[in-house]
């Protein structure tokens, strides 16, 4: 992991403690003083890539952490997010054969 890689996963974690909510994108950038989506963009890809973080099925663009364990720390996520989320892993085990909970 970079170091700035390092920084923003550190700073996904602090606005999620300071406001229960992972911030999107633009407000990560303003954080770390990037004027490129590009380069916010790329950083944020690398680190679900080495699955550090993972992308909510949102339309706010929002990051969440994932723990060592592998789960995903959704302590700050909106109930809209989660529950497209449910949603979404639903229709992936329909998809795949799976039963219906």
């Amino acid at each position: 992991m970079t170091e700035n890689q390092l920084r923003t996963l550190d700073n996904i974690r602090a606005f999620i403690d300071a406001h229960r909510r992972p911030p999107m994108v633009r407000e990560l950038m303003r954080i770390e003083g990037l004027k490129s989506t590009a380069g916010m963009y790329n950083r944020l890809q690398a680190l679900v890539r080495d699955g550090y973080l993972r992308k909510l099925d949102d339309l706010n663009g929002r990051y969440v952490p994932v723990d060592h364990s592998g789960s995903v720390d959704l302590r700050g996520c909106s109930t809209d997010a989660l529950q497209a989320e449910l949603q979404r892993r639903n229709e992936l085990r329909i998809e795949r054969g799976g039963a219906k909970p």
